[in-house]
């Protein structure tokens, strides 16, 4: 594979690190119709070649494309013993209205949201709702509802492997409910071990993918229990590492060097 500035021999890798790859951009003087012919083959060649080397990859392409859904995570958290809070996905306004008259309630995308313009990346947000919501609002499309947690905290589990980095995430009060919005420096960071139960679930979860890196995100309430949110099969994670000591680098770094170790 040749890059702007190096040339990697692809078959040499002993560990390859999947995060966000791209399809490949042809040509756009081609004719429409050469066009349309080498996007297909440079995909069918690109995809290939993550297939073929499917063994080496954190974690394979497959799989990563099948855990990446979130109707999915919770019915896998759920099965696994994890706590998932009631949600439903819907675009008819009449449930959507008797869903939020149950009880209080967020509101996210089905599908994890990263638009990408010339000037801005884009990322979408977890909100509560309030007496402002309009049901007809989610006609257009599925809207993912969830019942809120009376969170104290949320927790971040990055696993990498076998090796579970637990992190406890307190935002200010008055924050927003989402602590991605919050500053890192305005948050307190505490790592702590899992209780065994979230440990199994958070192992067997990766387990019924067959992934080998995920980035668990749930929400604990007063009573210490963590409801599983979702899991990014390539979330970030090097952020944590200044506010908390975690060598995750290393975790990586070992896991590259023997994938299937995993």
């Amino acid at each position: 594979m040749v890059g702007d500035d190096r040339e990697v021999e692809l078959g040499a890798a002993r560990g390859i690190w999947l995060r966000r790859p791209r399809w490949p951009i042809t040509d756009p003087d081609l004719d429409p119709a050469d066009r349309a012919f080498a996007q297909q083959e440079a995909v069918a060649a690109i995809g290939g070649a993550w297939r073929v080397l499917a063994d080496r990859c954190i974690s394979p392409p497959d799989v990563m494309q099948a855990a990446r859904w979130k109707m999915s995570q919770l019915a896998v958290a759920g099965h696994v013993g994890l706590p998932v809070p009631q949600t439903l996905v819907t675009n008819e306004p009449a449930d959507a209205a008797s869903f939020a008259a149950s009880g209080p309630t967020i509101a996210k995308a089905v599908a994890e949201v990263r638009v990408e313009t010339e000037s801005e990346v884009l990322v979408g947000e977890t909100f509560g709702l309030d007496d402002t919501f309009d049901p007809a609002a989610v006609r257009p499309t599925p809207v993912l509802l969830q019942r809120r947690v009376d969170k104290v905290a949320d927790v971040r589990v990055t696993v990498v492997g076998r090796n579970l980095f637990a992190v406890r995430i307190v935002t200010p009060d008055g924050a927003p409910l989402d602590f991605r919005q919050t500053k890192p420096d305005d948050c307190r960071f505490e790592v702590f071990g899992l209780p065994g139960a979230v440990e199994r679930g958070v192992l067997g979860y990766l387990d019924s993918f067959g992934l080998r890196f995920g980035a668990f995100d749930f929400a604990e309430d007063g009573d210490g229990t963590m409801w599983f949110l979702e899991c990014n099969p390539a979330g970030q994670w090097g952020w944590l590492e200044p506010f908390t000591g975690l060598d995750m680098t290393g975790a990586l770094v070992d896991l590259l060097l023997n994938p299937t170790s995993a």
